[in-house]
């Protein structure tokens, strides 16, 4: 493969990502409406994770900083 080929296959492949991430919230709610699950629930759930994901970036930055001193 020569490195245009690579560059166009990453780019379909960030494109197909960044579609199904602008799809997914309302796949997800649909779907957890379908089972009876409010959705102010999987706000807070999904708020809890976020915030929890976003510690863990900073941790492993500050990890990586101290660990290059």
């Amino acid at each position: 493969m020569n490195a245009s080929g690579s560059m166009h296959e990453h780019y379909d492949t960030g494109t197909a990502l960044m579609t199904a991430a602008k799809v997914s919230p309302p796949v997800a709610v649909s779907t957890l409406s379908f089972f009876g699950i409010p959705l102010e629930n999987w706000v807070i759930v999904a708020t809890l994770v976020y915030t929890v994901l976003l510690i863990i970036g900073q941790l492993i930055k500050i990890f990586k900083e101290l660990r290059a001193k």
